[in-house]
């Protein structure tokens, strides 16, 4: 599935946070809507570090702010065990926290950015949908 993707942040060569994320405009035709709508799982070994969604939130030191080419969230929601959108991510695993998030769609190629106070930055890139 192309629309799956997914990076991980490192320390000491052990991942220390992964992001994944399912480009929901690319598998299902009901999102195409204009908006960017992605399914995102979230994994960091600190169990303290959240996820924010905009880069205005006053996020604690050791959260990390995911923006879609640099631009805040417009919605997001965390995602309960039995939401049938985490079936559509490939791996669903228990311990990662998941969520629908909805960004404006850009007019250049898609690239998910998620970065943390302490310098640590990972991208996700997507092709352009055609028009």
């Amino acid at each position: 599935m192309t629309s799956y993707k997914n990076v991980r942040l490192l320390r000491d060569n052990r991942s220390q946070t992964v992001l994944s994320a399912v480009f929901l405009n690319q598998v299902y035709p009901k999102y195409a809507d204009g908006s960017a709508h992605f399914v995102i799982g979230f994994y960091t070994r600190d169990k303290n570090s959240a996820l924010c969604f905009d880069k205005k939130d006053v996020c604690a030191a050791g959260d990390y702010t995911l923006v879609l080419n640099g631009e805040n969230a417009l919605y997001f929601e965390e995602l309960e065990m039995n939401d049938p959108l985490r079936e559509l991510m490939p791996v669903n695993i228990g311990w990662n926290r998941y969520y629908y998030v909805r960004y404006k769609l850009p007019s250049a190629s898609p690239v998910l950015v998620l970065e943390s106070d302490h310098t640590e930055r990972a991208a996700i890139t997507y092709q352009k949908e055609p028009q």
